[in-house]
């Protein structure tokens, strides 16, 4: 609502309102004294003469006589007479009741309107002032059409410039607004580009992070798609399938020969490779999100999550930037720290403590990673100009540089050095040792790797079966009870045992399945578990250590110390 201040007029009553009522709204009363006839400012935008250009409160004019039939005083000032001539000179107003205002004191009247926010002058346009003369019960209208006629050229400028700065400053107000939910937006969608989705169409599910092998299966009974956790391909669906069938383990063989072009292995023993292929992933979607984004809007959406994209290895963001000016900004970035705290258990009662942390950041070696991770994108991009300016500046920091992740491109682990293989990790075939005559009846094979005697395979796969549809595989507790009915302190193989044999046959860069027979094609159970449902055991085809649930049938090996 509009009030207009009534500080300096004689009558306190007589006042002008502007009110969203619509009863306060309705139209003039029809008949031969109508607004519109006896108005004809509302016909013509011209100014008139005399006392209009004057653009102040003066009743000097009181004192003139009237020209023609008086059709009533002025409500406002109660002073004024106001004539048919002064309506036809644009000097006064008066509604279809007859009640009349002059010039002056509508003049008086605008400048004192209280217009704060563009609802007011949206009503103002559209509704004009309320007349309200009768002591403020007439409800008809000046409309904004009629008051800007009636206004000398200085009193409408003013009043257009009013209502031109409320505009203004709510549009300003809205604008702030609009781009602080922009960036809120952008900010909560940045964070969201993290999250890893299954990929089946439809389905969307937020994958957990998973350890052990990388061939995965979505654990939403509605979808059970197989994928690829690292790049997190669809390669066939688990849905409507019998476990056992051939369909069955036919989907589940393609999931995992899909996973062994990444990393020659189930699950991909280089660390921070895993991360490295989620990176590639993150890169994508981030590519979108930020496309077409303000260069401002841009920066204060990644203030707002720079701690999650350093944690990720994301930071200098490279999607929205102009590469050159990325790779300045990545080599100028200083290396710096941050603290962080974990809860750790100690003493003898393990009570949690709150530790602090130090990380680095912006390390050569990280700038490095960031670099090979851009390249990587770039070059499956297909934008081969931007990628050479990045691999230039990566040889400038003295970093390998690599177009794949995968170990068939030649990737190879940047964060580890290979472990050497320990004196007494050789492998050497046991032929009629009294000692291992435990295992004779498991077969004549028999290895040595340092101080333990390996038995050969039982419980193997029959040719042309595999491991989920072979009815001559062992759960990891049969597994257990199989080695210690042997007697003779025969037992299972530990996790780390059947890493040590691993090296023995050649891992990580040159392990042979065939250098003990019957390892290909086999999966085999170790005594370590991993959770209550879950144990480690050993691909016999990759050389790797890999977690299955407990009741996955395996093959066994037995172990016996010297």
């Amino acid at each position: 609502m509009i009030i207009s201040s009534f500080a300096k007029i004689k009558c306190p009553l007589a006042i002008l309102i502007l009110t969203s009522s619509l009863g306060c709204a309705s139209s003039p009363s029809t008949g031969t004294n109508s607004t519109q006839d006896r108005n004809p400012a509302t016909h013509s935008a011209s100014s008139g003469s005399g006392r209009q250009q004057e653009g102040h409160y003066d009743h000097q004019h009181d004192q003139d006589a009237p020209e023609g039939p008086v059709l009533g005083k002025c409500h406002v000032c109660t002073v004024d007479d106001v004539t048919d001539q002064d309506i036809t000179n644009h000097k006064a107003y008066a509604c279809s009741e007859n009640h009349c205002i002059d010039t002056h004191c509508l003049a008086h009247q605008v400048k004192s309107l209280e217009i704060f926010n563009l609802e007011q002058v949206r009503e103002l346009k559209s509704m004009g002032l309320s007349c309200c003369g009768a002591e403020g019960k007439c409800q008809q209208r000046i409309s904004m059409e009629t008051i800007e006629a009636l206004l000398n050229p200085e009193d409408k400028k003013a009043l257009d410039e009013r209502l031109t700065k409320v505009e203004q400053s709510a549009s300003s107000a809205a604008s702030s607004q609009s781009a602080h939910t922009e960036v809120s937006k952008l900010s909560q969608e940045i964070e969201g580009a993290f999250n890893l989705c299954c990929p089946a169409s439809g389905c969307g599910a937020t994958l957990d992070k998973i350890q052990g092998c990388n061939a995965a299966t979505c654990s939403d009974k509605t979808c059970e798609a197989t994928f690829c956790y690292l790049c997190l391909k669809q390669t066939g669906s688990l849905l409507g399938l019998t476990e056992g069938t051939a369909e069955y383990a036919a989907e589940k063989i393609k999931a995992h020969d899909h996973v062994r072009l990444h990393s020659n292995d189930y699950w991909d023993k280089r660390p921070g490779f895993t991360e490295r292929y989620h990176w590639q992933i993150t890169r994508k979607k981030l590519k979108e999100v930020l496309k077409g984004v303000s260069p401002k809007e841009r920066q204060k959406a990644l203030e707002a999550r720079k701690d999650l994209l350093e944690e990720k290895y994301f930071w200098p963001m490279p999607a929205g930037m102009e590469t050159e000016a990325w790779i300045k900004v990545v080599q100028a970035t200083p290396e710096s720290t941050r603290k962080y705290y974990v809860y750790e258990n100690h003493g003898q009662n393990q009570k949690k403590v709150r530790v602090e942390k130090t990380e680095a950041l912006h390390t050569k070696e990280r700038k490095i990673e960031l670099l090979q991770n851009e390249y990587i994108f770039l070059t499956h991009e297909g934008d081969k100009k931007n990628a050479e300016l990045v691999k230039l500046a990566l040889q400038d920091l003295g970093g390998q540089v690599l177009a794949s992740l995968d170990v068939r491109d030649g990737a190879q682990p940047l964060r580890q050095q290979v472990q050497p293989l320990a004196e007494n990790e050789s492998l050497h075939p046991v032929l009629g040792d009294e000692q291992v005559q435990v295992f004779r009846t498991l077969g004549a094979e028999q290895y040595r790797v340092g101080d333990l005697i390996w038995s050969s395979a039982a419980h193997k796969f029959r040719e042309g079966r595999n491991a989920w549809d072979a009815p001559d595989g062992l759960n990891w507790d049969a597994a257990g009870g199989f080695c210690r009915g042997l007697g003779d302190r025969a037992r299972l193989p530990t996790r780390e045992e059947y890493e040590a044999l691993g090296r023995a046959m050649g891992r990580p860069n040159n392990y042979d399945p065939d250098m003990i027979a019957d390892m290909r094609g086999n999966y085999f159970w170790s005594s370590s578990p991993n959770g209550n449902n879950s144990a480690w055991g050993f691909n016999g085809c990759s050389g790797g250590v890999e977690n299955y649930g407990r009741g996955f049938h395996g093959a066994v090996r037995c172990v016996r110390g010297r």
